[in-house]
């Protein structure tokens, strides 16, 4: 029997050995639930069939195996399902094998019962069934006697009994079961607190905080890894040294260490900030908290502590303080007035600027409301102005003071500004202060008056100049119609003037001019406006007077200027010819004013000259010519009877091309060429000219598309865009759609527009930022001869100047300021970062003056004509 056991043995230990690795392979395919079981329930089924082989005999037909082993193991490591299909195919392998007998009925139910039991024993120790330990073993002693008592035949319960061993199988084998199972869950039980122990310690080693404890009464310390990345010295050097991290402290945190550390012992929870010298000599700065542990008797049982690296916090909170002092800085050194409020309008803060400029100290300011230091008032009116930081906050976006605004100081002295107040906005958006900038404009008024004086005035005589007339006339003319009163326009030519310009000189004419003007002021009324348009031509603009009352005046001045002159010894004669309009019977406008006035005159000089001469209606022909002109236009609209001519720019300084400009021309079949003076102002009149300006800019991109894919024609194409184009609504979609028809880049395109647009209101600059926000080129034609404010053509989205050829003509002529006014149109577009282009260069003296003032671009005859296209790519076009 002890043979036979100990062949069990060995065949039990290598048959699960095999098994051992046929599992394992069969673990990659048995995924599926029923799958496992099935598998391993069948090969621990086989083990017990091949246990058969190698049996212990008890008595004839009636032997005892070691099967139990085939049916706990499955139920142990798999579950009681595996157990299950083990114990079914060993009770039928054990009834094949050796057929139905007594014996094998006793082995069936041997089994049956050996499966009840280890599977209750099984739900016992998971917990499922509640019943104590040694109950569970004498069931099953019971179990397995009790099964021999009514299953073996009457020789084999006269065996000796110590012939029943076998029946010891099965609690033998629950509780080796039971202890397998306790060790294995101690072994469990410690391996899932050493993994927890190891992942806790993982944790520790991978956050950026060293974790640090003490025990004072063992001397137990632990520090986590992150010491090492902090300090860059091993960690076993501080569990072994306790000086370690007081000698690498900054020597001057290291004098209050000692301090600090005998307060975190009596039981304070201290932190600090301190500096560490790295291992490699470069300093890190720290966080130190620590809270110390005490027992009931107030004794310290343990420190535990956490160090942060705060290195970069610190030189976050460096770089902020560098650029608060930075700003501070900026904000004390710069030439403009600033001061912040908070979202009510109490001040935080004032530079030394807006101090010199209210006069109010920080100390009396700050917390003060802002309208206590920023008083502001109307220059015009004196009415007060409302500060721009309310509107600011409640709309969320910058405002600007409006135009005429004067800051009054706290001694009442006033000063001109502009301002503009900024929101602050946190994260979030939401508004947390309002900062306000503010200047001292009085030099810049100043120099605005000076070129405001020089593009109304001319400077022979003092007079009022063409541009000024023409406003004061359309002044005039709004008064009289509002006040109902009749109107005189005067225009005076002197007869005779060249003869004494040419026979006695320039200078002789020039103080003949000046005593003209001089004669006519002091032929007029103080509300009466005269001016000298240029050459020898002067107007007059009588308001509230008569036919009568008019002609009266007329034949005063024609006596006055009939006088002689004595000028430097030499005796001069001279008479005028003078053509009078008058309003409302010649019409209503400034130009039928004009030109009506104009015609009067020539009629005079018609006919015998010195005399004065109203118009008459007979004199209407010019009227008809417009008529006519207006008609001609559209035919020649859809007769493609237009065209456009190129005029280049170049670079003052390299000479490079920088573009065209696309200028308008019209050849009438009977009238030959029509001058655009002539037929765009009949355009504008009648609403032409946004059929004729569509036509144009199409034409225009077109060409310098064509020319841009066969060489290079300069950066950018310049047209010509009227106020009446610019009020037209439907012009940026009608710009876009040509735009992209014509493939053509919107930075390329320039639009010209004139200095007129400063009277047309918001809604014309509301249309300029929509074209300049489309990537559009905008710049000022004729510069200079229009209502330029310094002020408000800086609000304006424009990118370039173009200074009037007028000025550009007469740079050296003879008590001329133009050379003035061109210096200084050219400093003040610097100072507004615009390009500056001048027109109407024609000789090398105007070139050479412009290239010694930095003017950026020129444009005139001495550059190049304007030429039809085919001839710009003969000689401009570079392929």
């Amino acid at each position: 029997m002890i043979q036979q056991l100990v062949v069990n043995s060995s065949l039990l230990i290598s048959s699960l050995f095999i098994l051992s690795i046929l599992f394992n392979k069969a673990a990659s395919f048995t995924k599926h639930i029923f799958l496992s079981v099935l598998t391993y329930g069948v090969g621990f089924g086989l083990l017990g069939i091949l246990l058969m082989q190698f049996t212990i005999p008890i008595s004839d037909h009636v032997i005892m195996d070691l099967r139990i082993i085939a049916i706990l193991l499955p139920i142990y490591y798999y579950g009681t399902s595996p157990g299950i299909v083990a114990a079914v195919i060993i009770a039928s392998g054990r009834v094949l094998m050796f057929g139905v007998n007594q014996a094998s009925i006793v082995s069936v139910v041997y089994i049956l019962l050996v499966t009840i039991g280890c599977c209750l024993f099984h739900r016992w120790l998971q917990g499922s069934v509640r019943i104590q330990w040694w109950l569970m073993n004498l069931y099953s002693l019971c179990l397995t006697a009790g099964s021999y008592h009514f299953l073996l035949p009457d020789k084999g319960l006269a065996l000796r009994v110590t012939a029943l061993y076998s029946a010891f199988y099965l609690p033998i084998g629950l509780l080796s079961y039971y202890f397998i199972y306790y060790l294995q869950s101690s072994n469990r039980n410690a391996k899932e607190l050493l993994q927890k122990q190891q992942k806790l310690e993982h944790i520790f080693d991978h956050v950026d905080t060293v974790i640090w404890s003490w025990n004072p009464t063992s001397g137990e310390k632990s520090i986590s890894k992150q010491i090492e990345t902090i300090s860059g010295y091993p960690r076993e050097r501080f569990l072994t040294d306790s000086d370690l991290w007081h000698s690498i402290l900054h020597p001057d945190d290291a004098k209050t260490h000692e301090a600090f550390w005998n307060k975190i012992c009596l039981g304070s929870r201290l932190q600090r900030e301190s500096r560490i010298t790295h291992a490699d000599g470069h300093v890190i700065w720290v966080q130190e908290a620590f809270r110390p542990i005490m027992d009931t008797n107030g004794k310290l049982t343990k420190v535990i502590g956490v160090i942060y690296d705060i290195t970069a916090r610190k030189e976050a909170e460096h770089a902020l303080l560098l650029s608060r002092n930075k700003l501070s800085t900026t904000l004390d050194s710069i030439g403009d007035g600033v001061i912040s409020s908070d979202p009510c309008g109490r001040i935080r803060y004032l530079n030394p600027v807006a101090i010199e400029l209210t006069k109010w100290s920080a100390a009396d300011a700050i917390g003060q409301p802002i309208e206590n230091v920023l008083v502001l008032v109307n220059e015009q009116t004196g009415a007060s102005v409302v500060n721009p930081i309310h509107q600011a906050v409640r709309e969320n976006r910058i405002v600007e003071l409006p135009q005429h605004t004067m800051l009054v100081n706290r001694f009442g002295v006033e000063t001109p500004i502009d301002d503009s107040a900024s929101p602050i906005r946190d994260e979030n958006g939401t508004v947390t202060g309002v900062v306000l900038v503010f200047r001292d404009i009085q030099q810049r008024k100043q120099h605005e008056e000076q070129i405001k004086h020089y593009a109304f005035h001319d400077s022979l005589t003092g007079l009022p100049n063409r541009r000024y007339f023409r406003e004061k006339l359309a002044d005039h003319l709004i008064n009289c119609q509002s006040s109902n009163n009749s109107m005189a326009v005067m225009f005076l030519d002197l007869d005779q003037f060249k003869m004494i310009n040419d026979s006695h000189g320039h200078e002789t004419g020039d103080l003949l001019l000046i005593e003209v003007a001089s004669r006519l002021r002091s032929c007029i009324r103080k509300q009466d406006v005269v001016s000298r348009l240029g050459g020898d031509e002067f107007t007059i603009i009588m308001s509230g007077v008569s036919m009568r009352e008019a002609g009266e005046y007329a034949r005063y001045m024609k006596q006055s200027l009939c006088k002689k002159f004595n000028i430097n010894g030499n005796l001069c004669f001279t008479a005028p010819s003078i053509g009078i309009s008058m309003y409302p019977e010649d019409g209503d406008d400034v130009d039928t004013l004009i030109k009506c006035a104009d015609t009067a005159m020539y009629h005079v000089k018609l006919n015998g000259k010195n005399h004065f001469r109203f118009y008459a209606s007979d004199m209407k022909e010019k009227i008809l010519r417009r008529l006519e002109i207006d008609k001609g236009l559209r035919e020649a609209l859809e007769t493609d009877s237009l065209r456009l001519e190129y005029q280049p720019k170049v670079d003052l300084l390299t000479g490079k091309l920088t573009g065209f400009e696309a200028l308008l021309r019209w050849s009438h079949p009977e009238w030959g060429n029509v001058s655009p003076d002539e037929f765009i102002p009949v355009a504008e009149e009648s609403g032409l000219i946004i059929q004729l300006g569509e036509w144009v800019l199409r034409t225009a991109c077109r060409q310098f598309r064509k020319w841009l894919d066969s060489g290079d024609p300069g950066e950018r194409l310049a047209v010509n865009l009227s106020v009446k184009q610019l009020q037209d609504p439907g012009l940026p979609v009608m710009l876009e759609r040509i735009l992209e028809e014509e493939k053509f880049d919107p930075s390329r395109l320039e639009l010209e527009i004139t200095e007129s647009i400063m009277k047309e209101g918001e809604h014309t600059v509301r249309s300029l930022k929509l074209l300049k926000d489309m990537g559009i080129y905008i710049s000022i034609d004729d510069f200079g001869t229009g209502y330029s404010s310094l002020s408000y053509l800086n609000r304006l989205p424009i990118d370039a100047l173009k200074i009037d050829k007028s000025f550009i003509r007469d740079i050296f002529s003879n008590n001329s300021t133009d050379a003035e006014i061109v210096t200084t149109i050219i400093a003040m577009a610097k100072s507004l970062n615009l390009k500056v282009i001048a027109e109407g260069v024609e000789t090398i003296e105007q070139l050479d003056f412009l290239k010694l003032n930095n003017c950026h671009e020129g444009q005139g005859y001495l550059i190049g004509r304007p030429t039809r296209p085919e001839s710009i790519e003969e000689a401009f076009i570079v392929a």
